[in-house]
């Protein structure tokens, strides 16, 4: 079985970070919506959807995710 995981890491690696851009980078690109939506103005650049996208593909979609979650916590104090 390590053989096969051996051979396969860097696809396992390359979903990983793909799925860590495309949930990180969405989450934040949902909240510039909703946000500009609900504001009636631009509420958020696009440069802080491609950094949440950039940091999910190099941390993974589960820490950024709690980054977000902590993030409106500690907006919220």
């Amino acid at each position: 079985a390590s053989d096969v995981y051996k051979r396969q890491a860097h696809w396992i690696g390359a979903v990983t970070a793909i799925t860590g851009l495309a949930v990180s980078g969405g989450v934040v690109w949902a909240t510039r919506i909703g946000a500009s939506w609900a504001l009636g103005r631009e509420a958020m650049g696009f440069g802080d959807v491609t950094l949440m996208a950039m940091a999910g593909a190099w941390l993974g979609w589960q820490a950024c995710l709690l980054a977000c979650l902590l993030g409106v916590f500690i907006g919220l104090v």
